[in-house]
């Protein structure tokens, strides 16, 4: 089977992908495909950094998880109360030396002042009653009913700090409780949250209580090692050439906000061999086995293991929160039955009679995925250097095949899986159908803007989402935000946005370009006015209905 995996994952051009099957006692095989980057001669092997992205969010759980052990935090409670009641203690201590001018003698005194300081007592949401009863479950099962926010982070360095305190300003879409929506910057407020009750930064955090625990030493979230030591992000292209369509995988660049991106939610950058290590002790629930102990290093005097987390916090992560919707063709389609659960971090379901645990994470050119069979106890990791495949689900379900046929040995009752190799070829001519779909999506013709470049030209601030800069370059107009550099600008017909606002009131509209995103800018002219003093922004990969206002800085 692995050499059958192998085959089709270089058939189907991804440059590079690594694969393990873990087990609660080692790593029970790995597989490595292809290389780095597209057209290197540098191989992926255990070793090979990658980016995690949402699979980060189980790290963060973790933490706070060790937190409750120490009895510093309590899931139950209203998470704005550590932010906006705990209290931090600063104690300073002076000591003043006299000495007499007519003698010899000197009198030393040394006073120590105690000072007890509120850390942000402004973090807070719009609902006052929502302050009352959100909780760290809340925000770890996705269900505060905040709205996702997305563009408050892509490509703009955010840290926690920040977040938390922007908290005020996003909306709500759903009473609390009430249903499930993914929402990364809920992440990004529980890292805040660890932040403060460890009393460092997060990235210290995870390094002091998870990474040199399990010996996970090449582990860390400086995503700045990536061009160096891990694999680099590529897109897909549709090429077709004498008829036949196929995948050609081209370089994105490396924006610099990733090393901003220890927030939470993503961030984490690690390897498979350390990976492995952190799913042994998911596999162990909670316990570091002996061999791990002491940095990854075995101890020899060590006849009992030691746990990362407790038998109570470990069970509490794994209880499932609240019901999501998944499609049940995909579920057919993986085995899956039933509906799938969201828990603290993790996906929760059942495959083949088997409840798993499993996580994906993607961000620009990286896709991550985990899946963890507790009661077989086996679990697959797949990593691959491209994000806009459909291959991952079956990559790794026939790893998880592999590593139930290994671990149950030769004259065990044999696995009897799907075709997943033939799955994986219907997937890849999936992909073919989607980006030829996207190759034919009708385009807005672009026009001539009906004002000079200047009058849109300023600086346009969000309470939320901070400023944006509109400028001309090149005879063009240009929109900056964040790190993600100037994003060109299309001028299309109003039409386009005759159900967002009233088209009697824009001055232009503009299609701007912002990575892999298409968003609608919308420039409104003030009441009564002529003047420019407003924009209104729709972000593509957030379905809301309604755009966003920034209001131009000289217009405020």
């Amino acid at each position: 089977m692995l050499s059958q995996l192998e085959e089709a994952v270089r058939i189907s051009g991804v440059p590079g992908v690594a694969m393990a099957g873990v087990a609660a006692n080692g790593t029970l095989f790995q597989q490595n495909v292809g290389t780095v980057r597209a057209g290197s001669t540098k191989a992926v092997d255990g070793d090979t950094l990658h980016p995690i992205c949402s699979v980060s969010k189980a790290f963060t759980v973790a933490l706070l998880a060790i937190a409750a052990d120490k009895g510093r935090f309590d899931w139950d409670a209203p998470i704005l109360s550590y932010f906006n009641e705990a209290s931090h203690k600063r104690t300073t201590t002076t000591t003043v030396v006299q000495k007499s001018s007519n003698s010899n003698n000197t009198t030393t005194t040394t006073t120590t002042t105690t000072t007890t300081v509120r850390l942000e007592p402004d973090v807070c949401t719009s609902d006052p009653i929502a302050n009352q009863l959100l909780t760290a479950i809340d925000f770890a099962s996705h269900r505060t009913g905040l709205a996702v926010h997305d563009p408050l982070w892509y490509g703009v360095p955010m840290p926690p700090q920040e977040v938390a305190l922007r908290l005020k300003h996003m909306k709500f879409n759903h009473p609390i409780r009430t249903r499930f929506e993914y929402n990364n910057n809920a992440y990004k407020i529980l890292a805040r949250l660890v932040e403060i009750l460890f009393e460092m930064p997060f990235e210290l955090a995870l390094r002091e209580f998870i990474f040199e625990p399990l010996g996970m030493l090449n582990s860390s979230v400086d995503t700045e090692l990536l061009p160096e030591k891990g694999m680099w992000p590529h897109e897909a292209t549709l090429v077709v050439k004498d008829g036949k369509r196929s995948v050609e995988y081209a370089d994105m660049k490396f924006y610099s906000e990733r090393k901003h991106d220890a927030c939470g939610d993503t961030g984490i950058t690690t390897s498979v061999n350390d990976l492995s290590r952190w799913v042994r002790v998911l596999l162990n629930k909670g316990v570091i086995p002996s061999d791990m102990i002491q940095n990854g290093k075995a101890d020899s005097q060590s006849q009992e293991p030691t746990r990362l987390i407790s038998e109570k916090q470990f069970a509490k992560i794994f209880a499932p929160v609240v019901v999501c919707d998944r499609s049940p063709i995909r579920n057919k389609a993986f085995e899956r039955a039933g509906p799938m659960n969201y828990a603290l971090g993790w996906w929760i379901g059942s495959f083949r009679d088997q409840p798993f645990y499993e996580h994906d994470g993607w961000n620009d050119g990286f896709l991550t995925h985990l899946k963890i069979l507790p009661e077989e106890g086996v679990a697959a990791i797949v990593f691959t250097n491209v994000d806009d495949h459909p291959y991952e689900d079956t990559i790794v379900h026939a790893v998880l095949d592999v590593a139930i046929s290994v671990k149950r040995g030769q004259n065990a009752p044999a696995v009897s899986p799907q075709d997943w190799l033939a799955r994986f070829e219907n997937r890849c001519d999936e992909q073919l159908d989607e980006l030829e779909a996207e190759v034919n999506r009708p385009k807005s013709a672009e026009i001539e803007p009906s004002s000079t470049l200047a009058d849109f030209e300023g600086v346009y601030n969000h309470n939320l989402y901070g400023s944006l800069t509109v400028k001309e370059a090149g005879g063009k107009l240009v929109a900056e935000r964040g790190n993600i550099g100037a994003s060109p600008l299309r001028c299309i017909n109003s039409s386009a946005v005759s159900g967002m606002t009233d088209v009697s009131n824009v001055a232009e509209v503009f299609e701007m370009s912002r990575g892999r995103w298409t968003d609608l800018l919308i420039f409104q002219f003030g009441k009564g006015s002529k003047v420019v003093s407003s924009l209104l922004v729709k972000f593509e990969e957030w379905n809301e209905p309604k755009p966003y206002e920034f209001k131009r800085s000289a217009c405020e």
